[in-house]
């Protein structure tokens, strides 16, 4: 069956239009993200076209969302719209000034949140109306991690770009290359899930093309050198050598003499990777800062503890209804002001606990709501892990402890835009667990695509 041409003159079949829009949900973001740092830090356009990108695919989503059959999803994310507008009203007759720039806050961040739920049942959607499977998909997100991967390296050889702690007035001393991504620590986790995905694919068939996928993901994470990239790419990458010891053929198709040399090869470039790792944070100073900060007081742990000290001191009400995102990140960024003057520079900063965060500014009953899907999910996967120990199952319980985890002790996961589109594949292949675990379901029908 044919579709009909696109843009490009080309005839594509069916398949190939399926797999064409899904790129421009998995895959178009993190492109569209070095567009959107590269048209601020060289051309000094005051324009996101990040922001115009999603809010694109956000409101051609949204018909798919109300039309589709997922009911559950649907009553989930309208309770989180519900409960986010009444406490909007409470939010709105307890300010006594900025209202306007509260709510247009507010607006962004809920957006935020959702994306991903929206993104689950578009890609539903598209899946089941294209025939599409979860390793289509997840080759989708290993181009995610490669181009990422690619245009860090790019810039680490060439000096395009920007640094990973670099202001854009004063170097901090540190070591890395972010190349045009704004956000740092976003894409950190957004290419740690690449990472994992891309680690499946090398692992069920050890192709040259996917080798090469692997290790420009995992050099691009090492050369953007924050704590998770770092920690993460090495932590990962170990996990995935030792599975291969445990896993049956079916599930990872290498003979024994194959998977001793890749144990082998796998330790030697752990090894490899925590001399060169040691080497870095010992010559970069700011470096050492940043480590030690895990065990130490730093401005992030001050921002904890002042998100603590606000939610238990508040009025009872705000701790029902939150306060919003801008008046709760207002006030704990002023207290962390005090006591580090160059830290901050007023409301923006977020506390980087999504706990913190969300309790914070949308209080127990919204907040707890965010919280909970999230962890369901995870819950899911380990329940179904036990019960099907494959390795596809393995790679998508990796994916979703990594991402919980990055909520925990650094934040940037459940309101992360950048996140969205890499997160967004994880959920749908939990919540359509047994849709996808089918075995026609699983693999590309067409392998020359």
């Amino acid at each position: 069956m044919l579709a009909t041409p696109i843009w490009t003159g080309r005839i594509l079949t069916h398949r190939q239009l399926g797999l064409f829009l899904i790129a421009l949900v998995l895959v178009v973001p993190v492109i569209v993200d070095l567009m959107n740092g590269f048209l601020k830090m060289e051309l000094r356009v005051d324009v996101s076209v990040g922001i115009i990108y999603r809010t694109g695919i956000l409101i051609i989503s949204t018909p798919f969302f109300f039309t589709s059959g997922q009911n559950r999803f649907k009553l989930y994310v309208l309770m989180i719209l519900l409960l986010w507008g009444i406490s909007a009203i409470v939010w709105t007759f307890s300010s006594e000034d900025h209202i306007f720039s509260m709510l247009q806050w507010e607006v962004r961040e809920i957006s935020r949140i959702i994306m991903p739920f929206i993104m689950v049942v578009l890609l539903w959607e598209l899946a089941v109306k294209f025939d599409i499977g979860i390793e289509d998909m997840i080759r989708h997100i290993s181009w995610f991690g490669f181009i990422a991967g690619g245009a860090i390296i790019f810039s680490f050889v060439t000096g395009f770009g920007m640094m990973t702690y670099y202001d854009g007035q004063e170097w901090d001393g540190g070591f890395g290359m972010k190349s045009y991504f704004i956000a740092q620590n976003d894409i950190s986790i957004a290419v740690l899930i690449s990472l994992v995905m891309s680690l499946y694919r090398v692992f069920t068939k050890m192709t040259l093309g996917n080798i090469i996928m692997v290790m420009t993901t995992l050099a691009g994470l090492i050369l953007l050198t924050t704590r998770t990239a770092l920690a993460g790419s090495l932590l990962i990458t170990f996990v995935f050598v030792l599975s291969a010891i445990f896993f049956k053929k079916k599930d990872i198709p290498m003979r024994r003499f194959s998977r001793l040399m890749l144990i082998g090869v796998g330790v030697g470039l752990l090894v490899w990777g925590i001399t060169v790792l040691i080497d870095i944070i010992t010559q970069y100073s700011f470096l050492v800062t940043k480590f030690e900060s895990l065990i130490a007081h730093s401005p992030r742990e001050l921002m904890v503890q002042a998100a603590k000290n606000r939610i238990a001191d508040r009025a009872w009400l705000l701790n029902i209804f939150g306060e919003s995102n801008y008046y709760f990140l207002q006030h704990i960024n002023f207290e962390v002001i005090k006591t580090y003057p160059k830290a901050f520079a007023g409301v923006g900063k977020h506390v980087e606990r999504d706990f913190y965060d969300f309790v914070g500014a949308y209080g127990i009953i919204l907040g707890m709501l965010l919280l909970l899907l999230p962890v369901l999910f995870w819950v899911k996967m380990v329940f179904s892990f036990l019960q099907k120990r494959t390795f596809l199952n393995f790679t998508f319980l990796v994916a979703i402890t990594l991402f919980l985890g990055h909520s925990v002790f650094a934040g940037h996961a459940l309101n992360s835009p950048t996140v969205a589109s890499v997160v967004a594949l994880v959920y749908l292949y939990i919540y359509q667990y047994r849709f996808f675990t089918d075995s026609h379901r699983q693999t590309s029908q067409d392998p020359s695509v």
